[in-house]
């Protein structure tokens, strides 16, 4: 079985407020960004992360932001990045990117 777009009710419908529709591991660097912004993160496992805010990244801030995580809790902003320094989580499977 293949893709239909004509299935796809949500294809011209992007944005930061509708669900994801792509998900993969999130690689944790101080110095590359996601492959595709994330418009949420899945936490699968309790940490600190340390990320960079899309916004802010717009702005030239490059300042990491903590954020203290519970197992299963998504972060409900979009991400430009997930620092690898002071960041706790850092096995593929622990930080889940959601985006377009």
């Amino acid at each position: 079985m293949a893709y239909e777009a004509t299935k796809d009710q949500y294809l011209a419908s992007r944005g930061a407020n509708l669900q994801f529709r792509n998900a993969f591991p999130v690689v944790v660097s101080d110095t590359e960004d996601l492959p595709i912004y994330a418009k949420a993160l899945k936490c699968n496992a309790a940490g600190t992360l340390y990320i960079l805010p899309v916004e802010a990244y717009k702005k030239g801030i490059l300042t990491p932001v903590k954020w203290v995580a519970a197992a299963g809790e998504v972060i409900p902003g979009q991400v430009a990045r997930v620092f690898s320094t002071n960041t706790t989580l850092s096995a593929a499977s622990d930080i889940i990117a959601l985006a377009d």
